[in-house]
């Protein structure tokens, strides 16, 4: 027998917490019918597969605007949102035109990195922004997060306070308030001033890289996707389009969410009778690749039989889940199983024993023939077969040379056949699974 699981068997929906902040200053170019149509995409790419809450917000708000002004959330369902939350839920498909309805700031100061954490303070008591979820914050700007004097002269030392504030901040976000599972700070900003008016976004692009090299050190999940590029997690506005804009953030989800990692995998969901001989089990990805039973952790890449599990958890990564009651394998190293790998578990079957024939009518007793194996077995009640008639139910199967003082006693799983005419074989003739086996008779016709 052989068995083929993949790892999307059965996905859990990760909880994936999104911020937009959307550039409404007076020299934005985001908010326009590529952006709108990218940012649907998104959202249909995420619905399927997340349990999702996506706010969106304009990136400048006025020095004593409330912080949520303009604020919209796009949510996967309801489940603990508070009033504050609900109010401002929208369809999904409204989210595009909601963009429209951000007026364009008139205020100076672009503070893009304290708005975020502001935005995130803010809603995480009214179930926005959720414990140990996927936290993914998107800010889109073509201008920069820079202190300046009062005369308008970038402050350098202002500044470096301002940063090792933000980067205190979301770090304790990170691993004290919310317990992300995972924290990104993608950025879309220009890298050079490339066109008139746009400055190179140098806070936001190294900001996003200090949020991707966070450590983790408790049941957080480091992200790997995007190890060796200059800048991780920020986009060049100047050569990205905006049909494009959101490649990467897709990338991001279904790279670093979807990719569930399994160190238990069920053989059989019967526990009783077991169906399976375990010294006859192998283990072979869908790559090809074989597997070895090892004795356990520690001994090299492989495999150990623990027997049935009740309840017993199948993922370590992005969280320990996935609970299946199932006799069970454990997997080692190389053997573990990431999405989309698949698992083929294959092995042969106990040996069953069968004491009895069934035929569908009623047969001329001295014309029945039977073979097992290509040799005729003669009529006996010793060592051949003997007619019985009719029955009922009947259970062809039978526990034989395992239980000698009772060899007619039933075996399970049964091979049951209802209304039959019945044969049964004594002593040498009971026959056994993998044997080939035949009866002929001419029916009697009543």
């Amino acid at each position: 027998s052989s068995n083929s699981l993949c790892s999307q068997f059965t996905l859990i929906r990760p909880q994936v917490d999104f911020l937009f902040m959307w550039d409404n200053s007076s020299s934005q170019t985001f908010v326009n019918d590529s952006t709108k149509a990218a940012l649907s995409n998104t959202i249909n790419f995420i619905s399927d597969r997340f349990d999702y809450h996506i706010m969106l917000a304009p990136l400048i708000v006025e020095e004593n605007d409330d912080v949520n002004k303009d604020t919209f959330l796009v949510s996967f369902n309801t489940n603990n949102l508070g009033a504050s939350a609900l109010s401002k839920r929208i369809s999904a498909s409204n989210a595009p035109n909601q963009l429209n309805t951000y007026a364009t700031s008139s205020s100076a100061a672009e503070l893009g990195i304290e708005r975020a954490y502001n935005l995130i303070n803010t809603n995480r008591n009214n179930g926005i922004f959720r414990q140990n979820a996927y936290l993914i914050v998107v800010l889109m700007s073509n201008g920069n997060d820079q202190r300046t004097t009062t005369s308008g002269w970038p402050d350098q030392g202002a500044q470096n306070n301002y940063i090792a504030t933000y980067q205190n901040n979301f770090t304790n976000l990170k691993n004290n308030v919310l317990n992300s599972t995972q924290m990104r700070f993608i950025s879309l900003v220009a890298h050079s001033q490339c066109q008139a008016g746009w400055r190179a976004g140098e806070t936001y692009y190294n900001f996003s890289n200090y949020i991707y090299n966070l450590s983790y050190t408790g049941g957080g999940h480091k992200p790997a996707d995007q190890d060796g590029v200059p800048t991780p997690d920020s986009y060049n506005i100047c050569s990205t389009d905006f049909v494009h804009l959101f490649d990467g953030i897709n990338n991001t989800v279904l790279d670093t969410v979807l990719a569930h990692r399994y160190n238990f995998w069920p053989v059989s969901f019967q526990e009783s009778p077991i169906t399976f001989n375990p010294e006859t089990i192998r283990v072979t990805k869908s790559t090809g690749e074989e597997f070895y039973e090892v004795p356990g952790a520690g001994n090299g890449s492989g495999w150990s039989y623990i027997g049935w599990q009740n309840d017993h958890p199948t993922t370590f990564e992005p969280t320990i889940g996935e609970n299946k009651s199932a006799h069970m394998i454990e997997l080692f190293g190389d053997a573990q199983v990431t999405y989309p790998e698949c698992l083929i578990v294959s092995y042969e079957s106990p040996t069953y024993f069968f004491g009895y024939m069934a035929m569908n009518s009623k047969p001329i007793v001295e014309t029945i023939q039977v073979k097992i194996n290509g040799a005729t077995i003669p009529q006996s009640t010793t060592d051949g077969w003997e007619y019985l008639g009719f029955s009922s139910s009947i259970n062809l199967k039978i526990q034989g040379p395992n239980n000698p003082s009772n060899p007619y006693a039933e075996a399970l799983p049964a091979d049951q056949r209802n209304n039959v005419h019945v044969i049964r074989l004594n002593g040498n003739a009971i026959y056994k699974s993998g044997d080939s086996i035949s009866v002929t008779y001419d029916p009697s016709g009543t």
